[in-house]
């Protein structure tokens, strides 16, 4: 079995977001501490509902649990 870890993409992504969310172009960006706490909120959700996704297909092994 192939091991593959998706810290490197996840952390892509978030640096992705963080400067698009950042752009000094716009007058509406939060503070960076408010921005950084948006963008975990957003992960933990996102995670979370993947997860739950993974787990109702059957996409899983007995041993994988949730």
């Amino acid at each position: 079995m192939k091991k593959e870890s998706l810290g490197l993409d996840v952390h892509e992504r978030l640096v992705s977001v963080f400067e698009e969310w950042s752009d000094p172009d716009y007058w509406d960006n939060p503070s960076q501490r408010e921005l950084l706490k948006q963008i975990r909120k957003n992960l933990l959700s996102e995670v979370g509902a993947a997860w739950k996704k993974f787990i109702e297909n059957g996409e899983n092994s007995e041993s994988v649990g949730g």
